[in-house]
C-alpha cells in the first residue's frame, strides 16, 4: 500500500496510532475504478457478483465479490449504483483481469465497462466522520456501510464512500485526477486527519485480518476460505457465476484452508511454513510490524483445524521456528 507520505519509524506509528484512535489520511493507490453502463447493467452484474446488486438504490452499495466459474476469487469489489451506472471499486492491479473476465461474458448484453481515471484518498479511523464534518460533509455521518454521496472538499467535487477496507471504518473519496485528489488530501489534513505512510495500512490490514489481492488471496482461493469476504456474500440472492461451489462449500459445513491471523513471539517473513505438531500446515502470506508494540504480525494459509483463535502454531525462520498463535482480528 504505498503512499508518498514520509516513513520513518515515527511516521509510522503515528500514522497507526491515528488510523486506530483519530483520523488518518493517505492515497488510494492500491484500489481503481471500473464504470459498468448500459441498459442491461443491473441484470447483467446480478449475475456475474456474490452479492445483490439488483435491490440496490442509487446512493446505495455493496462488498461483492467476481468468482470464476469453478468459485476461485478473481477480486474484492465494492459495488456502487448511480442514477445512470454502476461503478465497481476493484484492486488495482486485478483491474484488467476484472474487465477480461466480465467482457468474457457480454454477449448481446447492453452493457459498456469503461476505466474510470479517478484517484481515490481513503479517510480512516474513529475519528473520520469527524474530520469529514470539519470539511462540511457531516451529512456523511449517516452513511450505511458502502453508500456513497457526492461532495464538495477542498473545493473540488468528489463521491465519498462509506466503507471499512482495514478493519477500521472509514471513508474513501473519489477525485477526477491527480491534482484534484492532492487539495482533498490537503483539506481533510487541515481538518485534523494524519498523513499515514502505507506501512502504518499494511500493519493495519493484517492486525485487522483483511485479505489482499495478489497477496493473501488469488485465483487458487476458494471465497469462504477468506474470513474478510464474508461480508461480501449473500446465501439469498439468485443464480450467479460460481455459485455452485460456494453453495456446496456452505452445505459441508467447512473449507479445508483459512485465511488467519497469526501474532508471531520473533520476526518471520512472508512465505514461511506454518507448522503444528512438527507438521507443516500451510505458510505465511503477509508480513507487519506492529508498530505500537514491535510484535511481528502475519496473515497465514492454514489448514481449517488448526484456524481457530488461540491455536499454537510454528513458523520457520532463519533463526529457526517461531512461535506463533493464532489470533482474532483486532480491530
Amino acid at each position: 500500500m504505498p503512499t508518498d507520505a514520509p516513513q520513518t519509524a515515527d511516521d509510522v506509528a503515528a500514522g497507526f496510532a491515528a488510523l486506530r484512535g483519530a483520523a488518518a489520511v493517505a492515497p488510494l493507490e492500491d484500489r481503481a475504478l471500473l464504470r459498468v453502463r448500459g441498459e442491461d447493467r443491473t441484470r447483467f452484474l446480478q449475475g456475474m457478483l456474490t452479492n445483490e446488486v439488483a435491490a440496490r438504490k442509487a446512493g446505495e452499495g455493496a462488498h461483492a465479490l467476481l468468482l470464476t466459474d469453478q468459485g476461485r476469487v478473481i477480486a474484492d469489489l465494492g459495488v456502487y449504483v448511480l442514477d445512470d451506472s454502476i461503478w465497481l471499486d476493484v484492486p488495482a492491479a486485478a483491474r484488467a483481469g476484472v474487465r477480461e473476465a466480465l467482457d468474457r461474458y457480454l454477449v448481446a448484453d447492453d452493457v459498456e465497462i469503461d476505466d474510470l481515471a479517478y484517484e481515490g484518498v481513503a479517510l480512516r479511523g474513529p475519528a473520520a466522520a469527524s474530520v469529514l464534518g470539519g470539511v462540511g460533509v457531516a451529512e456523511a455521518v449517516d452513511l450505511g456501510e458502502a453508500a456513497h454521496r457526492e461532495a464538495r472538499v477542498g473545493g473540488e467535487q468528489v463521491r465519498v464512500v462509506r466503507i471499512d477496507d482495514l478493519g477500521v471504518g472509514g471513508f474513501h473519496l473519489w477525485c477526477a485526477g491527480a491534482a484534484a485528489a492532492e487539495r482533498v488530501r490537503a483539506a481533510l489534513a487541515d481538518a485534523g486527519a494524519v498523513a499515514t505512510p502505507g506501512a502504518a495500512l499494511e500493519a493495519q490490514r493484517i492486525v485487522g485480518g483483511f485479505a489482499r489481492h495478489g497477496a493473501d488471496y488469488d485465483r487458487k482461493t476458494l471465497a469462504p476460505e477468506v474470513p474478510s469476504f464474508e461480508r461480501a456474500i449473500s446465501y439469498r440472492k439468485g443464480c450467479y457465476l460460481g455459485q455452485e461451489v460456494v453453495e456446496r462449500v456452505a452445505a459441508r459445513g467447512h473449507v479445508n484452508w483459512r485465511v488467519a491471523t497469526l501474532r508471531g513471539e520473533g520476526p518471520f517473513a512472508a512465505g514461511a511454513a506454518v507448522s503444528s505438531g512438527g507438521k507443516e500446515v500451510g505458510h505465511v502470506t503477509s508480513v507487519a510490524v506492529r508498530p505500537d508494540d514491535g510484535s511481528t504480525w502475519g496473515l497465514a494459509r492454514i489448514r481449517r483445524e488448526v484456524s481457530e483463535p488461540g491455536t499454537p502454531l510454528a513458523v520457520a525462520s532463519a533463526r529457526g521456528p517461531v512461535a506463533a498463535e493464532v489470533r482474532k482480528d483486532e480491530r
